[in-house]
Protein backbone atom coordinates (compact mmCIF):
# COMPACT_ATOMS: atom_id res chain seq x y z
CA UNK A 1 0.00 0.00 0.00
CA UNK A 2 0.98 3.66 -0.13
CA UNK A 3 -0.32 7.11 0.73
CA UNK A 4 -3.01 6.63 -1.95
CA UNK A 5 -4.75 4.22 0.42
CA UNK A 6 -7.06 5.61 3.08
CA UNK A 7 -6.54 3.67 6.30
CA UNK A 8 -9.39 3.90 8.79
CA UNK A 9 -8.39 1.29 11.35
CA UNK A 10 -5.46 -1.14 11.32
CA UNK A 11 -7.20 -2.89 14.20
CA UNK A 12 -9.95 -3.98 11.80
CA UNK A 13 -7.30 -5.08 9.33
CA UNK A 14 -5.64 -7.31 11.94
CA UNK A 15 -9.00 -8.60 13.22
CA UNK A 16 -9.83 -9.77 9.68
CA UNK A 17 -6.87 -12.16 9.82
CA UNK A 18 -4.35 -10.07 7.89
CA UNK A 19 -0.79 -10.89 8.96
CA UNK A 20 1.04 -7.76 7.87
CA UNK A 21 1.46 -4.79 5.56
CA UNK A 22 4.11 -3.83 3.02
CA UNK A 23 4.07 -0.08 2.56
CA UNK A 24 5.76 2.11 0.00
CA UNK A 25 8.68 3.92 1.59
CA UNK A 26 10.51 5.57 -1.29
CA UNK A 27 10.83 6.09 -5.03
CA UNK A 28 14.05 6.93 -6.83
CA UNK A 29 16.68 9.01 -5.10
CA UNK A 30 14.50 11.51 -3.26
CA UNK A 31 10.79 10.75 -2.99
CA UNK A 32 9.47 9.57 0.40
CA UNK A 33 5.94 8.40 1.07
CA UNK A 34 4.48 10.93 3.54
CA UNK A 35 2.38 8.33 5.40
CA UNK A 36 5.04 5.67 5.86
CA UNK A 37 6.23 6.49 9.38
CA UNK A 38 2.84 7.16 10.99
CA UNK A 39 1.25 4.08 9.43
CA UNK A 40 4.14 1.89 10.51
CA UNK A 41 3.54 2.82 14.14
CA UNK A 42 -0.22 2.28 13.83
CA UNK A 43 0.16 -1.06 12.06
CA UNK A 44 2.70 -2.50 14.47
CA UNK A 45 0.62 -1.29 17.43
CA UNK A 46 -2.23 -3.32 15.95
CA UNK A 47 0.02 -6.40 15.92
CA UNK A 48 0.69 -6.44 12.18
CA UNK A 49 4.02 -7.35 10.61
CA UNK A 50 5.67 -4.52 8.69
CA UNK A 51 7.51 -4.29 5.40
CA UNK A 52 8.77 -1.50 3.13
CA UNK A 53 9.22 -1.34 -0.63
CA UNK A 54 11.25 0.95 -2.88
CA UNK A 55 9.93 1.82 -6.34
CA UNK A 56 12.93 1.61 -8.65
CA UNK A 57 14.05 4.30 -11.10
CA UNK A 58 17.13 4.84 -13.23
CA UNK A 59 18.74 7.16 -10.66
CA UNK A 60 22.14 6.33 -9.18
CA UNK A 61 21.83 3.16 -7.08
CA UNK A 62 23.77 4.58 -4.13
CA UNK A 63 21.33 7.49 -3.85
CA UNK A 64 18.31 5.18 -4.08
CA UNK A 65 19.69 2.85 -1.41
CA UNK A 66 20.44 5.77 0.89
CA UNK A 67 16.94 7.15 0.43
CA UNK A 68 15.37 3.73 1.04
CA UNK A 69 17.35 2.85 4.17
CA UNK A 70 17.04 6.30 5.69
CA UNK A 71 13.27 6.44 5.16
CA UNK A 72 12.37 2.81 5.88
CA UNK A 73 14.35 2.73 9.15
CA UNK A 74 14.39 -1.09 9.10
CA UNK A 75 14.84 -3.22 12.19
CA UNK A 76 15.68 -6.93 12.11
CA UNK A 77 12.03 -7.83 11.36
CA UNK A 78 11.31 -5.28 8.62
CA UNK A 79 10.81 -6.83 5.20
CA UNK A 80 12.70 -4.80 2.56
CA UNK A 81 11.57 -5.13 -1.05
CA UNK A 82 12.84 -3.82 -4.38
CA UNK A 83 9.88 -2.98 -6.63
CA UNK A 84 11.44 -3.71 -10.04
CA UNK A 85 8.90 -2.90 -12.73
CA UNK A 86 8.38 -0.92 -15.91
CA UNK A 87 8.80 2.81 -15.33
CA UNK A 88 8.92 4.52 -18.72
CA UNK A 89 10.27 7.88 -17.61
CA UNK A 90 13.23 6.27 -15.80
CA UNK A 91 13.68 2.50 -15.91
CA UNK A 92 16.12 0.78 -13.56
CA UNK A 93 18.39 -1.48 -15.63
CA UNK A 94 18.85 -5.16 -14.65
CA UNK A 95 22.47 -4.36 -13.78
CA UNK A 96 21.29 -1.58 -11.46
CA UNK A 97 18.82 -4.00 -9.88
CA UNK A 98 21.67 -6.42 -9.07
CA UNK A 99 23.71 -3.59 -7.59
CA UNK A 100 20.72 -2.42 -5.55
CA UNK A 101 20.16 -5.89 -4.10
CA UNK A 102 23.87 -6.29 -3.30
CA UNK A 103 24.07 -2.91 -1.57
CA UNK A 104 20.84 -3.62 0.30
CA UNK A 105 22.24 -6.91 1.56
CA UNK A 106 25.48 -5.23 2.61
CA UNK A 107 23.63 -2.53 4.55
CA UNK A 108 21.12 -4.88 6.21
CA UNK A 109 23.31 -7.93 6.78
CA UNK A 110 20.56 -10.02 5.14
CA UNK A 111 18.88 -10.28 1.77
CA UNK A 112 15.77 -8.40 0.80
CA UNK A 113 13.06 -9.54 -1.62
CA UNK A 114 12.24 -8.55 -5.19
CA UNK A 115 8.82 -7.67 -6.59
CA UNK A 116 8.47 -8.03 -10.36
CA UNK A 117 6.72 -9.65 -13.29
CA UNK A 118 7.42 -9.09 -16.97
CA UNK A 119 10.29 -6.69 -16.23
CA UNK A 120 12.29 -9.44 -14.58
CA UNK A 121 11.27 -12.08 -17.11
CA UNK A 122 12.40 -9.93 -20.00
CA UNK A 123 15.66 -8.62 -18.51
CA UNK A 124 17.30 -11.56 -16.74
CA UNK A 125 18.92 -12.67 -19.99
CA UNK A 126 20.89 -9.41 -20.06
CA UNK A 127 22.79 -10.48 -16.92
CA UNK A 128 25.82 -12.71 -16.66
CA UNK A 129 25.56 -16.15 -15.02
CA UNK A 130 26.76 -14.95 -11.60
CA UNK A 131 24.41 -11.99 -11.48
CA UNK A 132 21.46 -14.14 -12.63
CA UNK A 133 22.21 -16.68 -9.93
CA UNK A 134 22.36 -13.91 -7.34
CA UNK A 135 19.00 -12.42 -8.36
CA UNK A 136 17.25 -15.80 -8.47
CA UNK A 137 18.48 -16.59 -4.96
CA UNK A 138 16.15 -13.90 -3.59
CA UNK A 139 12.54 -14.30 -2.50
CA UNK A 140 10.31 -13.50 -5.46
CA UNK A 141 7.12 -11.54 -5.11
CA UNK A 142 5.61 -12.44 -8.48
CA UNK A 143 3.25 -10.07 -10.27
CA UNK A 144 1.22 -12.01 -12.82
CA UNK A 145 -2.52 -12.05 -13.37
CA UNK A 146 -3.89 -15.44 -14.30
CA UNK A 147 -4.57 -18.93 -12.97
CA UNK A 148 -1.04 -20.32 -13.46
CA UNK A 149 2.17 -18.64 -12.32
CA UNK A 150 4.88 -18.29 -14.94
CA UNK A 151 8.20 -17.86 -13.18
CA UNK A 152 11.16 -15.92 -14.55
CA UNK A 153 13.90 -18.29 -15.71
CA UNK A 154 16.00 -19.49 -12.80
CA UNK A 155 13.41 -19.15 -10.04
CA UNK A 156 12.20 -22.41 -8.55
CA UNK A 157 9.11 -20.91 -6.91
CA UNK A 158 7.40 -17.67 -5.94
CA UNK A 159 7.29 -16.39 -2.38
CA UNK A 160 4.30 -14.10 -2.84
CA UNK A 161 2.09 -14.21 -5.92
CA UNK A 162 -0.13 -11.36 -7.06
CA UNK A 163 -2.46 -13.32 -9.29
CA UNK A 164 -5.56 -11.12 -9.47
CA UNK A 165 -6.50 -7.48 -9.72
CA UNK A 166 -8.31 -4.76 -11.69
CA UNK A 167 -11.55 -6.73 -11.53
CA UNK A 168 -9.85 -9.88 -12.83
CA UNK A 169 -9.84 -12.82 -10.44
CA UNK A 170 -11.83 -14.22 -7.51
CA UNK A 171 -13.33 -12.39 -4.55
CA UNK A 172 -12.94 -10.93 -1.97
CA UNK A 173 -11.96 -7.53 -3.29
CA UNK A 174 -11.66 -5.48 -0.10
CA UNK A 175 -9.86 -5.28 3.23
CA UNK A 176 -11.73 -4.26 6.39
CA UNK A 177 -10.36 -1.03 7.80
CA UNK A 178 -8.89 0.20 4.51
CA UNK A 179 -10.75 2.09 1.81
CA UNK A 180 -9.80 3.36 -1.59
CA UNK A 181 -7.95 6.58 -2.18
CA UNK A 182 -8.80 9.18 -4.82
CA UNK A 183 -7.66 6.93 -7.66
CA UNK A 184 -8.96 3.67 -6.28
CA UNK A 185 -10.27 0.81 -8.27
CA UNK A 186 -10.61 -2.92 -7.80
CA UNK A 187 -8.59 -5.38 -5.80
CA UNK A 188 -6.89 -8.77 -5.45
CA UNK A 189 -6.21 -11.79 -3.26
CA UNK A 190 -2.94 -13.61 -2.57
CA UNK A 191 -1.98 -17.11 -1.60
CA UNK A 192 1.36 -16.24 -0.09
CA UNK A 193 2.19 -16.16 3.59
CA UNK A 194 2.51 -12.53 4.32
CA UNK A 195 1.41 -9.06 3.76
CA UNK A 196 0.66 -6.42 1.20
CA UNK A 197 2.17 -5.47 -2.09
CA UNK A 198 3.64 -2.46 -3.85
CA UNK A 199 2.43 -0.83 -6.95
CA UNK A 200 1.98 -3.41 -9.61
CA UNK A 201 4.08 -2.52 -12.65
CA UNK A 202 2.52 -2.52 -16.09
CA UNK A 203 3.22 -5.90 -17.61
CA UNK A 204 3.80 -5.40 -21.34
CA UNK A 205 5.69 -6.95 -24.16
CA UNK A 206 4.98 -10.35 -25.65
CA UNK A 207 3.30 -11.72 -22.54
CA UNK A 208 -0.41 -12.62 -22.81
CA UNK A 209 -2.92 -10.35 -21.12
CA UNK A 210 -3.47 -12.81 -18.27
CA UNK A 211 0.17 -12.39 -17.29
CA UNK A 212 0.12 -8.60 -17.19
CA UNK A 213 -0.15 -6.32 -14.23
CA UNK A 214 -1.19 -2.71 -14.40
CA UNK A 215 -0.44 0.69 -12.98
CA UNK A 216 -1.95 -0.06 -9.62
CA UNK A 217 -0.93 -0.14 -6.05
CA UNK A 218 -2.09 -3.50 -4.75
CA UNK A 219 -2.63 -4.34 -1.12
CA UNK A 220 -2.48 -8.07 -0.63
CA UNK A 221 -3.14 -9.95 2.53
CA UNK A 222 -3.25 -13.59 3.58
CA UNK A 223 -6.31 -14.08 5.75
CA UNK A 224 -5.51 -17.61 6.86
CA UNK A 225 -2.70 -20.15 6.75
CA UNK A 226 -4.67 -21.90 4.03
CA UNK A 227 -4.16 -18.86 1.86
CA UNK A 228 -7.52 -17.11 1.57
CA UNK A 229 -6.64 -13.52 0.82
CA UNK A 230 -8.08 -10.06 0.37
CA UNK A 231 -6.60 -7.29 -1.68
CA UNK A 232 -7.29 -3.67 -2.45
CA UNK A 233 -5.74 -2.00 -5.50
CA UNK A 234 -5.15 1.61 -6.37
CA UNK A 235 -4.05 3.52 -9.42
CA UNK A 236 -0.54 4.89 -9.34
CA UNK A 237 -0.27 8.66 -9.60
CA UNK A 238 3.12 9.28 -8.00
CA UNK A 239 6.28 10.15 -9.91
CA UNK A 240 6.69 11.74 -13.30
CA UNK A 241 3.74 9.95 -14.79
CA UNK A 242 0.12 10.36 -13.70
CA UNK A 243 -2.56 7.80 -14.32
CA UNK A 244 -5.99 9.45 -14.29
CA UNK A 245 -9.10 7.88 -12.87
CA UNK A 246 -11.95 7.20 -15.27
CA UNK A 247 -13.97 10.25 -14.20
CA UNK A 248 -11.00 12.61 -14.43
CA UNK A 249 -9.99 11.16 -17.80
CA UNK A 250 -13.53 11.61 -19.13
CA UNK A 251 -13.53 15.19 -17.86
CA UNK A 252 -10.24 15.84 -19.61
CA UNK A 253 -11.51 14.33 -22.85
CA UNK A 254 -14.65 16.49 -22.74
CA UNK A 255 -12.57 19.59 -22.11
CA UNK A 256 -10.25 18.71 -24.98
CA UNK A 257 -13.17 18.01 -27.28
CA UNK A 258 -14.73 21.37 -26.41
CA UNK A 259 -11.48 23.20 -27.14
CA UNK A 260 -11.08 21.31 -30.39
CA UNK A 261 -14.63 22.22 -31.37
CA UNK A 262 -13.95 25.90 -30.67
CA UNK A 263 -10.81 25.79 -32.78
CA UNK A 264 -12.72 24.18 -35.64
CA UNK A 265 -15.46 26.81 -35.43
CA UNK A 266 -12.88 29.60 -35.57
CA UNK A 267 -11.18 28.00 -38.54
CA UNK A 268 -14.49 27.60 -40.36
CA UNK A 269 -15.34 31.27 -39.76
CA UNK A 270 -11.99 32.49 -41.12
CA UNK A 271 -12.17 30.25 -44.20
CA UNK A 272 -15.81 31.21 -44.90
CA UNK A 273 -15.26 34.95 -44.59
CA UNK A 274 -12.09 35.00 -46.69
CA UNK A 275 -13.48 32.55 -49.22
CA UNK A 276 -16.74 34.45 -49.69
CA UNK A 277 -14.85 37.73 -49.94
CA UNK A 278 -12.56 36.39 -52.66
CA UNK A 279 -15.45 34.84 -54.56
CA UNK A 280 -17.40 38.12 -54.40
CA UNK A 281 -14.39 40.10 -55.60
CA UNK A 282 -13.82 37.65 -58.46
CA UNK A 283 -17.49 37.81 -59.46
CA UNK A 284 -17.45 41.61 -59.48
CA UNK A 285 -14.26 41.77 -61.52
CA UNK A 286 -15.55 39.30 -64.12
CA UNK A 287 -18.96 40.91 -64.59
CA UNK A 288 -17.85 44.57 -64.79
CA UNK A 289 -16.58 46.35 -67.89
CA UNK A 290 -13.61 48.67 -67.82
CA UNK A 291 -10.77 48.83 -65.29
CA UNK A 292 -12.40 51.31 -62.94
CA UNK A 293 -15.72 49.47 -62.88
CA UNK A 294 -13.89 46.16 -62.33
CA UNK A 295 -12.18 47.58 -59.23
CA UNK A 296 -15.42 49.09 -57.90
CA UNK A 297 -17.41 45.90 -58.58
CA UNK A 298 -14.71 43.68 -57.05
CA UNK A 299 -14.64 45.83 -53.89
CA UNK A 300 -18.45 45.94 -53.65
CA UNK A 301 -19.07 42.23 -54.18
CA UNK A 302 -16.03 41.34 -52.09
CA UNK A 303 -17.53 43.31 -49.16
CA UNK A 304 -20.84 41.53 -49.60
CA UNK A 305 -18.94 38.21 -49.61
CA UNK A 306 -17.19 39.11 -46.38
CA UNK A 307 -20.52 39.97 -44.74
CA UNK A 308 -22.08 36.69 -45.93
CA UNK A 309 -19.12 34.62 -44.71
CA UNK A 310 -20.06 34.84 -41.01
CA UNK A 311 -23.64 33.47 -41.30
CA UNK A 312 -22.47 30.78 -43.72
CA UNK A 313 -19.86 29.72 -41.16
CA UNK A 314 -22.56 29.62 -38.47
CA UNK A 315 -24.77 27.36 -40.59
CA UNK A 316 -21.86 25.01 -41.32
CA UNK A 317 -20.93 24.74 -37.63
CA UNK A 318 -24.54 24.11 -36.58
CA UNK A 319 -24.93 21.42 -39.23
CA UNK A 320 -21.74 19.76 -38.02
CA UNK A 321 -22.91 19.89 -34.40
CA UNK A 322 -26.32 18.40 -35.21
CA UNK A 323 -24.67 15.68 -37.27
CA UNK A 324 -22.44 14.69 -34.32
CA UNK A 325 -25.44 14.40 -32.01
Amino acid sequence: MSHHNIVKDFGLVAAAGVWGVIHKATQGRAYRDPDYATRRKAATNAGLLWGAYHFATGDAVELQIENFIKTAQPDERTLMVLDFEDNRPSNMSPQQAVEFLRQLEARLGRRGAIYSGNRLKESLAALGPQDRAYVTSHRLWLCQYGPTPRLPTGFENWWLWQYTGDGIGPLPHNVPGIVAGKAASTSTPSTARSTSSPRAGRERGALPAAERCTDRIVLRHDLSPAGAGEVRSFRRRRGRRRVLGAEAAARLRRRGAARLGEARNDRTLIVSVIGCGLLGAAFGALTASGPIMMIVAAAFYGLIGLLLGAPISFVINMTRHVGRR
